[in-house]
């Protein structure tokens, strides 16, 4: 891939500076000292759904990470810094997502957020289940025809009394 997208939510009273604080934090920790680079979005156009996009588009890690990571290497070959491609990355990424938001939510005293699954937690609760802008748009139209035909059979009714 050429880029990676990410998006997360934050909570509703991240209002202004926590918001803008906790999306600098999270790209920071994404990208750090490397060749990637990062642009961030916060969208607060509805406001109980405040969220972020990332656009990242992946660097090699610098060499002092890449010594880090293997201090006892002679050579060391530099890796991809963002590594979504890996098993189990994208979980790490949630981590820090959270790490970060969290760290933001205790500086201001607003709240918190977790980034286990209801069953990682041990919460035996289902999931709910996402309705994205796409989706809510198509089950709009769908309510709307719906009372029309019945608004139309409505009117229909009331014709036939009339008569």
């Amino acid at each position: 891939r050429v880029a990676e997208k990410i998006m997360f939510s934050l909570p509703n009273d991240f209002v202004g500076k926590p918001a803008k604080q906790a999306l600098q934090h999270i790209m920071w920790r994404l990208i750090g000292h490397s060749e990637a680079i990062a642009f961030g979005a916060i969208h607060t156009d509805n406001p109980d759904n405040l969220h972020c996009h990332v656009l990242a588009v992946d660097g090699l890690e610098s060499v002092e990470t890449a010594r880090k990571r293997r201090p006892d290497a002679k050579r060391v070959r530099r890796r991809d810094q963002l590594r979504m491609n890996e098993r189990g990355r994208p979980k790490e990424v949630r981590k820090i997502i959270a790490e970060e938001i969290n760290a933001v939510a205790k500086a201001y005293s607003l709240t918190r957020v977790h980034y286990q699954s209801y069953k990682d937690r041990g919460i035996a609760l289902e999931p709910g289940q996402h309705i994205g802008p796409q989706k809510k748009a198509i089950d709009d139209r769908e309510n709307l025809s719906s009372r029309t035909f019945e608004t139309h059979q409505d009117t229909s009714k009331i014709r036939s009394h009339v008569r």
